[in-house]
């Protein structure tokens, strides 16, 4: 998993989703799941983004998911994965998104 903070505060998942969307791209689905929490996906790549709010700003946990299958290996497999590609992606452009640099 990894963790990403910013400095702007109260970001809904709806607002999170719209960046992510406007990011990666028409390609990718991005929903919220809740107020704090979403999901990104795209074919068999899946990652989960739960919000957080602490002093100073928001934190973004952004966790590859697994594809379940027949075998749990495919699970595993497909997690670790995930967690390298569409995760890590995700969770690089929340850093570095304008959008949630300042309070606003």
């Amino acid at each position: 998993m990894q963790s990403v903070k910013v400095r702007r505060s109260q970001i809904s998942a709806e607002q999170a989703a719209e960046v992510i969307r406007h990011q990666l791209g028409g390609d990718y689905q991005v929903e919220p799941d809740g107020a704090t929490m979403l999901h990104v996906r795209k074919g068999l790549a899946k990652a989960r983004v739960s919000l957080r709010d602490e002093p100073g700003g928001t934190v973004f946990d952004v966790q590859g998911e697994g594809s379940w299958g027949v075998l749990p290996v495919f699970n595993l497999y497909t997690k670790m994965v995930n967690e390298r590609g569409i995760a890590r992606r995700t969770a690089s452009l929340l850093g570095e998104a304008q959008a949630f640099r300042e309070e606003g």
